[in-house]
């Protein structure tokens, strides 16, 4: 297992995420982040920052399931797609998937070729099928979660993408249980780091609060 590589990746996906849980708000209308920002600092950087880490931990939880077969799903949303040709291999097997989904909404979209939509209803569908077989680990969480699904998620070079490379993190590793917990460790780091050169510098005028979300299942 290379951990580098699995550092990396996961303190990258924390940014990217992070942006675009900020692009989601914008677009659902309470595109008033400036005015909510100004109010309340603390409070939006908690929002952005819980929500990024429950959706981090969503798609590790069901990608390392579906690799190890432990969801009994006809196909794998995580594991079937080509990470090279993910939108098209959507369109091609939405219909397919055997957990409770509407063809009807499904069909809407594929018509009007709205990938990320159909991608977003997949996977917040194989979420909630998941939450009534293993509720203890795929809990439900605030409403807003889902409305602040990352923006924009399957695009080249993106979080699903590399997610689903087995050139940057083979099957192999995510056969191994550990992966979660290095996963987990690294994604954390950086604001780690921040924490503790905070401590050191007792004389700040602010003293930044560890996010309670982290150590949690989303």
């Amino acid at each position: 297992m290379n951990k580098s590589i699995i550092k990396n990746f996961a303190i990258r996906s924390r940014k990217e995420l992070k942006v675009k849980i900020k692009a989601s708000l914008y677009d659902m209308g309470k595109g008033k982040i400036e005015s909510l920002n100004e109010k309340d600092d603390d409070a939006y950087n908690k929002i952005i920052e819980e929500t990024a880490y429950i959706w981090f931990n969503r798609f590790i939880s069901i990608r390392f399931m579906e690799v190890n077969h432990y969801i009994s799903t006809k196909i794998g949303v995580l594991s079937c797609f080509n990470p090279a040709d993910i939108g098209m291999n959507i369109l091609a097997k939405a219909n397919d998937l055997k957990f409770n989904i509407d063809n009807e909404k499904i069909d809407e979209m594929k018509l009007n070729a709205n990938v990320d939509e159909l991608f977003k209803y997949i996977i917040i569908t194989e979420w909630n099928s998941l939450n009534k077989i293993l509720p203890c680990v795929f809990k439900n969480k605030e409403n807003y979660v889902e409305l602040l699904f990352p923006h924009k998620l399957i695009k080249e070079g993106s979080f699903i993408k590399n997610l689903l490379d087995k050139n940057i993190i083979s099957e192999n590793n995510w056969k191994d249980i550990e992966i979660i917990g290095w996963l987990y460790e690294y994604y954390e780091l950086e604001e780690k780091n921040r924490i503790t050169k905070s401590k050191r510098s007792i004389l700040k005028k602010k003293f930044p609060v560890q996010h309670s979300c982290l150590h949690q299942i989303g």
